[in-house]
């Protein structure tokens, strides 16, 4: 299977949805969670996936009712619930304690990997338990979304209702916790960002048909283009926004890889 992922509210879904758009299987809709207010496209998540991925996070705190059934329900009792346990994140995901609870499921992985085979699969969970899914799966390749963090971290506050102080956080765990342990397959990074700049478009689109192993075709990205692109979606664009050093710092690093190759 192939692995889509990048911190949340990265342009993972949006770049899913060209990757649909390119002749990329995702699997049976039913499989998929369903589209809501923040992404009225579609998550492009299947279901079992995301569970799974949940409970290696978080154990006996996972459940489906919190992450999976609703991604930022308007129920406050669920909402509240949910951000609890965000809050005590950092102990629950422990690298440790995730590769107990990843050994504890290496049958799991390894039957939904292989259930999964010829598929695209998308998670931003991924950033931090991909190493389980590596040792125990079948992954063919890694698509890396990165979008502005300033973007991110007001995106991420605006859904959970929580400070930037701590979505800037967030997005930090995510990135570093991908990037400590680079996967050994390829990786192929794309910037949201670019998407919606007539002059660093085609090199993304690029990207994405070397990652479904397509040879390029302008005229099929241009269309796949012109069918999902909506300018509204890209409503917080950080224009000389500044932001924490630690987190510039780190952003760069990011494009830097991206511009390696």
């Amino acid at each position: 299977m192939k692995i889509v992922t990048g911190c949340m509210r990265s342009g993972t879904s949006f770049v899913c949805n060209v990757l649909e758009k390119l002749g990329g299987d995702f699997g049976s809709a039913s499989e998929l969670l369903s589209a809501d207010e923040w992404n009225i496209k579609g998550y492009f998540e299947n279901r079992k996936v995301n569970l799974l991925n949940h409970e290696l996070l978080f154990g006996r705190w996972a459940s489906s009712e919190l992450w999976v059934d609703h991604m930022w329900p308007k129920d406050r009792r669920i909402k509240l619930r949910k951000l609890a346990n965000l809050v005590f994140a950092p102990v629950a995901t422990r690298a440790g304690t995730i590769e107990k609870r990843t050994k504890d499921n290496a049958t799991h992985i390894r039957d939904l990997s292989h259930d999964l085979s010829g598929m695209i699969v998308k998670d931003p969970r991924f950033s931090f338990v991909l190493k389980g899914w590596e040792e125990y799966g079948e992954v063919e390749g890694v698509l890396y979304c990165v979008r502005h963090p300033w973007e991110v971290a007001h995106s991420v506050s605006r859904q959970t209702g929580l400070p930037i102080v701590l979505t800037y956080l967030a997005w930090r765990d995510a990135v570093t916790r991908f990037w400590a342990n680079p996967p050994k397959e390829p990786v192929y990074i794309v910037e949201y960002n670019n998407f919606f700049k007539p002059d660093l478009v085609e090199a993304e689109m690029k990207t994405l048909f070397a990652f479904l192993g397509r040879d390029f075709s302008s005229g099929d990205a241009a269309d796949v283009l012109d069918s999902v692109l909506d300018k509204n979606m890209y409503s917080s664009v950080a224009k000389n926004k500044k932001m924490p050093t630690y987190i510039n710092r780190l952003y760069e690093d990011v494009l830097a890889r991206k511009q390696q190759g």
